[in-house]
């Protein structure tokens, strides 16, 4: 889906006892020894449903390629904000460019 909105991201399944909050962070992802801002989602994805699925979903800033099968690490560096509901795909685009 974030393709689709023009922001691709790469999405995990994280374990559900991790006990960190939902919401949107911005945090850096390494890739091969070579680190990338990132802006991070973890939650739910209440505008995009994910049968009930927890992600991180991690949009690496200043990057393009391909992620499938690569290894990467990732940091939370601070909370932005909680994961919110909006009202269409376009209204979430939005708020994505925003940051």
């Amino acid at each position: 889906m974030g393709r689709s909105l023009g922001f691709p991201t790469a999405n995990l399944l994280i374990d559900p006892s991790l006990e960190i909050a939902n919401g949107v962070y911005a945090g850096r992802v390494a890739l091969t020894g070579k680190p990338y801002g990132a802006l991070v989602n973890i939650g739910y994805n209440p505008t995009v449903p994910t049968g009930g699925k927890r992600l991180l979903e991690a949009h690496l800033l200043d990057f393009s390629g391909d992620l499938y099968g690569r290894t990467i690490s990732v940091e939370l560096v601070v909370f932005l904000r909680p994961e919110q509901k909006f009202a269409s795909l376009d209204e979430l685009r939005e708020r994505i460019e925003q940051g």
